[in-house]
């Protein structure tokens, strides 16, 4: 997901490992603010104004926190004794799985209701999966779940959205057919994509998401205002059947995006938990333990628009990539432990066998210090190849990027490096966050940064987003490959596990070689936590909770 489990628990222990937070502050409240911010409430900051909040149109990671906070799929992302996080029964009590292990029945709480009392029904999940793959609602999740039964041919347009591999058997019991026996499919129903939705809600509003009385929820959380550009308010879903165990009152999410004025927010006790500061301030808030880093699975990098000249040439593309120090971007200017990344799937996915994907593929350069002469070599080369000697000829050219310190100070790492490297001028263009993700999808760029965390820990969610079906969602290259996509559809239908993963290496191998993204480095996720707060935990995926953060 941009920045985002109990099948089975063995699995969960084994891949998707978290930290429980002991410990959970600027700008001045507005009056509302100061109303709903009294008592045991948090105030939190993890982005700007969100794009959407919508959990069908939702592809960023701060939507996905906000969504996770105030719904809840079948299953829930959870703390565990050791200290760790994972998927465990959320709206669904219980499931079963047929012996094929391709039929999932979920038994859906009987006390499981709606923010307005009404019970949450197993039809509740078949509208929202139904709403999630119709091509109609153009979501960049749409294949999401295209391990599901005609999943794939209702996104291409070719079946009806009702046939999709899902049903109510009655009003507390959904069924899910599979494709294939998929090790994953468990971790995918805690996700944000998947959690159920009212139709008589959403259906003939658009603009459901942006009023608490239409924003009916299931989850933990209600939200009681949104004063877009200035905060989020929730407070605690008083028909939420898990909300005795709950220690707070509601969460202020102050939307920011200058990184200064979130650490001052912080240092003045205003904010209870950041997650982004000021590039300068990194290696001294580490040093004193203000800031702390946790693993996250995850990506950052460099994306091309292969439709736009000059970055419809491979060779120009490839160029760029080798021309970038990344030891040097991971070292001096994130400063927060990360590893240069040579490649596009992280370090730490799963193989299905108890390894790691990316130890299996190894890297697709290299990123040994002693080793950027020689790509600068190569990348000058490949330059003279495409007709750009010393950057002779090469049109100025714009990278596009959300506004936030740490994303400026990489491009301006990055620009002197193609200019000095290829002898090319490349400007920096930033845009406000809702803003830069709509540019970003519809192709209205030539460069732009991109990062994505795992939705679940397996490669194919780092792949997935790369094939034709997907050039109007996720696909920001806007690549096409016909090879890529029967590689990644073969993938799906796969239930050989060894067979399975040597289908993802091949399709890495496509989109690497082609070098349609240029990775950066493997994220680790940051955060500043007041004293005095406790129960705040966080998974590899990205997100932080809070139901059972209080202060102390």
């Amino acid at each position: 997901m941009k920045n985002g489990k109990k099948l089975l628990s063995l699995l969960l222990c084994a891949t998707l490992t978290g930290t429980l937070f002991a410990g959970c502050g600027g700008e001045k409240k507005t009056s509302s603010e100061k109303n709903e911010a009294t008592g045991n409430m948090l105030t939190v900051t993890i982005a700007s104004e969100p794009e959407t909040i919508d959990p069908t149109l939702n592809s960023s990671m701060d939507g996905a926190t906000y969504i996770l906070h105030t719904f809840e799929g079948l299953m829930r992302y959870e703390p565990t004794s050791d200290g760790g996080a994972e998927a465990e029964p959320g709206m669904a009590e219980s499931y079963d799985v047929s012996d094929d292990q391709k039929t999932y029945t979920f038994h859906i709480r009987e006390n499981a209701k709606w923010s307005d009392g009404k019970d949450v029904t197993a039809n509740d999940f078949v509208y929202a999966w139904r709403r999630l793959v119709n091509p109609k609602t153009a979501a960049d999740y749409a294949t999401y779940i295209n391990c599901v039964e005609n999943a794939e041919d209702i996104v291409a347009g070719d079946k009806k959205p009702e046939e999709l591999g899902v049903e109510a058997v009655d009003e507390k019991t959904f069924v899910v057919h599979l494709v294939a026996p998929t090790a994953y499919f468990a971790s995918l129903t805690a996700g944000a994509q998947l959690v159920p939705l009212r139709e008589d809600i959403v259906e003939g509003n658009e603009k459901w998401t942006f009023e608490p009385k239409t924003y009916v929820s299931n989850g933990p959380y209600k939200m009681t205002s949104w004063t877009h550009d200035q905060s989020i308010v929730m407070k605690v879903n008083e028909y939420y059947y898990d909300k005795d165990k709950m220690k707070n009152e509601g969460i202020v999410w102050k939307l920011m995006a200058d990184d200064n004025s979130i650490l001052a927010g912080f240092q003045g006790k205003e904010l209870d938990m950041i997650n982004q500061v000021p590039v300068d301030e990194t290696k001294s808030l580490l040093d004193d333990g203000t800031l702390v880093t946790v693993p996250q699975l995850g990506t950052y990098c460099v994306v091309f628009n292969v439709e736009k000249e000059p970055f419809d040439d491979p060779k120009v593309r490839e160029a760029f990539s080798l021309a970038i120090d990344r030891n040097y971007i991971a070292e001096n200017v994130v400063q927060t432990g990360v590893e240069p990344a040579g490649a596009w799937v992280p370090s730490g996915i799963d193989n299905g066998a108890g390894g790691d994907f990316r130890k299996d593929g190894g890297d697709y350069y290299s990123v040994k210090a002693e080793d950027y002469e020689a790509n600068c070599k190569k990348a000058k080369a490949l330059m003279e190849e495409a007709g750009y000697p010393d950057g002779k000829g090469f049109p100025v050219v714009e990278y596009l990027y959300n506004t936030m310190d740490s994303h400026q100070k990489i491009f301006e790492a990055l620009g002197n490096m193609w200019s000095s490297v290829l002898g090319v001028t490349v400007n920096g263009s930033n845009q406000d966050w809702n803003v830069f993700l709509s540019t970003r999808e519809t192709g209205d760029f030539q460069i732009a940064r991109h990062g994505w965390v795992a939705d679940f820990n397996d490669a194919l969610n780092f792949l997935d987003m790369y094939t034709t079906s997907n050039i109007d969602g996720n696909n920001y290259p806007r690549w096409s490959n016909k090879d890529y996509d029967k590689a990644i559809s073969d993938s799906i239908k796969e239930g050989d596990a060894a067979k399975r993963q040597k289908l993802l290496h091949k399709a890495e191998d496509l989109m690497m070689k082609d070098n349609i993204v240029a990775p950066l480095y493997f994220y680790m996720d940051k955060y500043c936590l007041q004293d005095g707060i406790t129960g705040m935990y966080h998974t590899p995926l990205g997100y932080f909770f809070f139901k059972y953060c209080s202060k102390n």
